[in-house]
């Protein structure tokens, strides 16, 4: 009788703790979409995947009018689950500025982001198409990490401790591995709270895109980016411009024409 109580009592302390650690990983889950939230508004390089620009002398002031197009067009196509709007994007240098916004609902994280702008008495028009979820966040984080272990001389108490014995050596050791496992623990928690955000989300990192998804990819990059060139060259047309002379080949993970 005895045994099948403690039987009972372990299995129900399993199940307890088990039901914790869910718990736990929860919260932080919830923590990290709630950091993500924050950042993802931003228009960051880390974040592009494929880009394509050009700068086109003598179209100032044919901004405007490509962007409406594009936007016009692309609403014609009834792409299935792009969402077309304009919005305000902030970028790396605290500048917001206006772009055309074509999310993919059926991709989690993938937005390609149009503008058109005077530089001058030329064009800046391109297009980015950038990826973020919580865990691309965590992986910018750590790689923007600074080591945590630089060289240094000794400190006095170091040299005080090196003269006291083995005794507080041991315990010095002792209190590092403690505070070093600690720190490995909580990294360890993090990682796995922003990749369950992601995971639970639908977030999929472009290496990781099945077949059908990549295509899915390709399909709305390429129409939009067929799009914005034929607008492009129709600007240039009206202006007299040779439109053969601009680069048409995006650069990244897609490399569109």
């Amino acid at each position: 009788m005895d045994t099948i109580l403690i039987l009972i009592m372990v299995v129900a302390m399993l199940l307890f703790i088990r039901a914790v650690f869910r718990w736990r990983a929860q919260m932080f889950a919830k923590q990290a979409g709630r950091v993500f939230d924050r950042q993802k508004s931003k228009l960051t390089e880390d974040k592009v995947i494929d880009r394509w620009s050009a700068l086109i002398e003598g179209a100032r002031g044919q901004g405007e009018k490509i962007v409406e197009n594009v936007r016009r067009a692309v609403e014609a196509e009834k792409l299935p689950g792009v969402a077309v709007s304009m919005r305000e994007v902030e970028t790396e240098n605290g500048e917001k500025r206006p772009f055309l916004s074509l999310a993919n609902g059926r991709l989690k994280g993938y937005e390609m982001l149009v503008s058109a702008s005077d530089y001058g008495n030329r064009l800046d028009v391109g297009w980015y198409l950038v990826f973020d979820s919580p865990w691309a966040l965590l992986k910018r984080r750590r790689a923007a990490e600074q080591p945590k272990n630089p060289e240094k001389s000794p400190s006095i108490s170091d040299s005080l401790i090196s003269l006291a014995g083995p005794g507080v050596k041991i315990a010095q050791a002792v209190g590092r591995a403690g505070a070093a496992s600690a720190a490995k623990d909580r990294k360890a928690d993090e990682e796995a709270a922003f990749a369950m955000a992601s995971e639970g989300q639908g977030y999929r990192d472009p290496e990781m895109l099945t077949i059908a998804e990549k295509r899915e990819l390709q399909n709305y990059v390429g129409i939009v980016h067929g799009i914005l060139k034929s607008e492009v060259k129709a600007a240039m047309d009206e202006l007299k411009l040779d439109f053969s002379k601009v680069d048409t080949k995006s650069q990244g993970f897609l490399n569109v024409d």
